[in-house]
């Protein structure tokens, strides 16, 4: 599976980087965690939950695209207010 992020917003709405991870390349526990995070299931239940608006100044939007094995991809754009924590750790480490 490949994770492509892209961001916008954030100061003066700059955004940032385009990130990208190819999940084959993670050591076994760490590529599990990362497949369960982003997993389209996942993903999909935090497009659908309230407050998918980005309300607040300087606030970050992701588009996570996610790249299945058949070259199918995916494409989800989520605000920073319903990523947790642990999510955003792991964009961060990318």
């Amino acid at each position: 599976m490949m994770i492509v992020i892209k961001t916008s917003g954030g100061f003066a709405g700059l955004g940032g980087p385009e990130k990208s991870l190819a999940t084959d390349s993670l050591a076994a526990g760490q590529r599990q965690a990362v497949c369960d995070a982003f997993a389209p299931e996942v993903l999909e239940k935090l497009q659908a939950m309230p407050g998918t608006r980005n309300i607040g100044a300087d606030r970050y939007s992701y588009e996570i695209t996610i790249v299945g094995d058949g070259d199918e991809r995916r494409t989800f754009t989520l605000p920073e207010a319903v990523l947790p924590p642990q999510m955003l750790d792991m964009i961060d480490d990318m």
